[in-house]
């Protein structure tokens, strides 16, 4: 599996559950490791998906988009 589909699968996780650390806990993946891997995923897609506070994250208007797209990439 691809670091960017990784990546994929990781940013749905942490749109689901509100939290990229939590996401990459699943994923065996460091807080930040996981920051770093959702930040890449942006800078390739070059739009913030998930807007970011110390306690939750949530998806940007941008990131409500992309989600679909990511899900569908996901399931093939």
């Amino acid at each position: 599996m691809s670091l960017e589909l990784k990546s994929l699968e990781l940013f749905g996780r942490g749109a689901t559950v509100g939290a990229i650390g939590k996401a990459g806990a699943e994923f065996g993946l460091s807080p930040t490791a996981a920051t770093q891997r959702i930040q890449a995923l942006e800078k390739i897609v070059g739009a913030q998906l998930l807007h970011r506070s110390t306690r939750a994250v949530s998806l940007s208007a941008d990131g409500e988009m992309f989600l679909d797209h990511a899900k569908r990439i996901i399931a093939n």
